[in-house]
């Protein structure tokens, strides 16, 4: 942190130091000891896969939703990423995606694209895209024991073609609870 007291812009640096001490104590050192940091690419409904690595195969394996990306004002962007049984609010603080070996965060500095997507019927729509960064012990080409990974729904399928997964759509706005959608908070 900057010795200065005044009211000067930190750098890109302090600025995320500042962000990750956000964690508590035990995940902030467990954050800082991974090894992978990844930028992924995130829109409305695309899929990413979580699974754990053991004995060569994903188990483990869990299929998770972004949403569309919101700016609340004076506070970082927001996104809500969404599995079956869970759903997390995830913005510039990392936070841990269910107990495991993974952080998800929206990057201090990212650039948001207006980006045509062509749909099945041949007509262009756009949507808001976005970078989400996950943080994991090892890169996913190391592919090592015990390490948890995510991914894109299409690499995944590519490195493990035999895996039967479920890409089920979360309902819009997070899961469903006693006939409401519920976000995440």
């Amino acid at each position: 942190m900057p010795t200065d007291k005044s009211k000067s812009f930190l750098d890109d640096k302090e600025s995320l130091e500042a962000l990750i001490s956000k964690l508590p104590e035990i995940e902030r050192q467990e954050y800082r000891s991974y090894g992978a940091l990844t930028l992924e690419a995130a829109f409305p409904h695309r899929k990413l896969v979580v699974y754990t690595l053991k004995s060569g195969a994903p188990e483990e394996v869990e299929v998770l939703t972004c949403s569309a990306i919101w700016m609340p004002k004076d506070e970082a962007p927001r996104a809500t990423v969404s599995s079956r049984r869970h759903s997390a609010e995830v913005g510039a603080v990392p936070i841990r995606w269910r107990y495991k070996d993974l952080f998800l965060h929206i990057p201090q500095n990212f650039a948001l694209k207006w980006k045509g997507k062509r749909t099945a019927d041949g007509e262009i729509g756009f949507v808001a895209q976005y970078a989400l960064l996950l943080k994991t012990r090892s890169r996913e080409h190391a592919q090592l024991d015990g390490h948890t990974y995510c991914t894109t729904y299409n690499r995944f399928r590519e490195r493990f073609p035999d895996s039967k997964i479920s890409l089920r759509e979360i309902p819009q706005g997070g899961l469903r609870r006693n006939g409401h959608n519920h976000q995440a908070s």
